[in-house]
Parts: structure tokens; C-alpha cells; sequence
């Protein structure tokens, strides 16, 4: 296995899924005590369409058949990390670093990390506004206000990992700047 300690679950997640179900009668204290959430497997979500494919995996548009809700599923190939050893701890590294960061409005929230025999899997909040490099080729050139709204996101969410977190990040370009629903931004890839 590739060493990735433990399964992940968003704490705001595992809130709601508590709440939604029997535990929703206990108070705050007996919920978390009594909280139990179930693992999760490639299985409890069905794939939509690819959202892209790169050098180190792909990343697929998911229903999670449990609530319907739409995430990004990042999938990465074992076999191919272990032969790139550096991967290994790149991979180990942005986990931290999205566990972290989790709830900032301008960075991509992770919900669950799992893996099986063949994959490591990062769901994570799916931006159904695309990449703003798409944006961008679109427009061809933004507005300067336009251009101004976008650079003030992006350098909250630097700010934050920087200052706040003590991460630096490093792979700023527009295919990793996603925009929300509302047309917000969110870095992605830390």
C-alpha cells in the first residue's frame, strides 16, 4: 500500500452526515462521541464524465450515490507512484496540505480521502464553472475589473496558505484556478 496513514472525511461532512441520521436526536457532545463514519469506497460514487486527465491521474465528475451530491474525484495510480518515488511524498503532501486548508471560500475543499488495491482517491468540491483558463481562450482578455475581482481571490487564498498555513504554492496558473458555481475562484492542486 501506499503509504497514506489513514482515510480522510471532511469534519463538516461527517457533521452533516451525522446530523441526517439517527444520531440527529443527541446533543453536540453525544454526537461526536458516538459518531461513526463509514468508510468510504470507490462504489458510493458514480462516475459523470472525465473533467481532465493529466501525467499523474485523472480527475472524474462524481454523483455520490448516498446523497447525489456532485464532487470531483481525483483518482491516482498506484503502480505509477511507486515508480516515482518523489510522487509518493508529493502526493502524502498535498493531502496534508487540503485537510488543512479545508472551509477557506477560496481554495478547493477535500471531503473524503480513501484508497484501494489500485488507486488513491481525493474527493474533493467540484467547481462546476470550469477552469478560468478555459474563461480566458473564451474572452481572449478579461476586463480589468473582471481581472481585478479574480487576482484579489487568488491573493486571499495565497495569503492564507502562506501566512496562515506556512505553504507555499507554487504551480499558480490558470488551469488551477477553478471558478465556482457563483463564479468565484478556488485554487486547486496545492
Amino acid at each position: 500500500r501506499v503509504p497514506i496513514d489513514q482515510d480522510f472525511v471532511s469534519q463538516s461532512l461527517a457533521e452533516t452526515e451525522a446530523s441526517s441520521g439517527s444520531l440527529s436526536t443527541m446533543n453536540a457532545d453525544q454526537r461526536a462521541t458516538s459518531m461513526i463514519v463509514r468508510k468510504m469506497t470507490a462504489a458510493d460514487f458514480t462516475p459523470i464524465r472525465c473533467l481532465g486527465d493529466g501525467a499523474f491521474g485523472t480527475v472524474l465528475l462524481v454523483r455520490q450515490n448516498a446523497t447525489g451530491r456532485l464532487f470531483a474525484q481525483m483518482q491516482l495510480t498506484k503502480a505509477f507512484l511507486r515508480i516515482q518515488k518523489k510522487r509518493v511524498e508529493s502526493t502524502k503532501s498535498e493531502r496534508t496540505i487540503l485537510e488543512l486548508v479545508n472551509r477557506h471560500p477560496f481554495i478547493v475543499n477535500l471531503y473524503y480521502a480513501f484508497q484501494d488495491h489500485e488507486k488513491l482517491y481525493l474527493i474533493l468540491e467540484y467547481a462546476s464553472g470550469g477552469e478560468l483558463f478555459r474563461h480566458l481562450e473564451l474572452e481572449k482578455f478579461f476586463t480589468e475589473d473582471v481581472a481585478a475581482f479574480y487576482i484579489a481571490e487568488i491573493i486571499l487564498a495565497l495569503d492564507y496558505l502562506h501566512n496562515t498555513v506556512g505553504v507555499i504554492y507554487r504551480d499558480l496558473k490558470p488551469e488551477n484556478c477553478l471558478l465556482d458555481a457563483e463564479g468565484h475562484l478556488q485554487i486547486g492542486r496545492a
